[in-house]
């Protein structure tokens, strides 16, 4: 049986307008996420990375995007966007071979399944073909640095979107 998040595919062209885009659905799941993420941190922060800073290009959600209360309650299409661009980072990144093969594959399962929840909500609520960021190749001996650095920013990441999507539909906040 397919969640609210995953029927939300042959939503109406315009779901942020009208009822279909289930704002609960995506709270949940975004809770899950970042409890995944957490467990996934905790097990890369034993690993030992040496450089100071990581030059792993992923995408992040900024300012820029309008994910601020205000302009999530005036049109979050711009936000929702961004934070299904960077789900599909992480999505794809977790599909980089043998980098999460030494984690627990429940762990990396439930993460896996998160993203794909929030990301099919997503692609049906904005209407956009997201484009594909291309993965760098990782070496064997950049696996850990690789998966520290993933784990590290889908944390933030994940307690991002919590943020955004904890207090449900913004269009019917107050502003108060």
């Amino acid at each position: 049986m397919l969640s609210q998040c995953e029927q939300n595919i042959g939503a109406a062209a315009s779901p942020l307008l009208e009822s279909t885009f289930n704002w609960d659905d995506c709270q949940k799941e975004s809770g899950h996420l970042y409890q995944r993420a957490l467990d996934l941190y905790n097990a890369t922060r034993t690993f030992r990375t040496f450089s100071a800073g990581s030059t792993l290009e992923i995408p992040r959600v900024s300012c820029d995007h309008q994910c601020d209360p205000q302009s999530l309650r005036e049109d979050p299409r711009i936000c929702l966007l961004q934070v299904h661009q960077v789900l599909h980072w992480y999505h794809s990144a977790f599909h980089v071979t043998n980098v999460f093969s030494s984690f627990e594959a429940l762990l990396i399962d439930g993460i896996q399944h998160s993203l794909r929840k929030l990301e099919v909500s997503l692609g049906a609520a904005t209407k956009q073909q997201i484009e594909a960021l291309d993965m760098p190749p990782v070496q064997s001996w950049g696996k850990k640095k690789f998966a520290h650095d993933v784990a590290q920013n889908l944390l933030s990441f994940s307690s991002l979107i919590a943020r955004i999507f904890h207090p449900g539909n913004p269009a019917n906040h107050s502003e108060e």
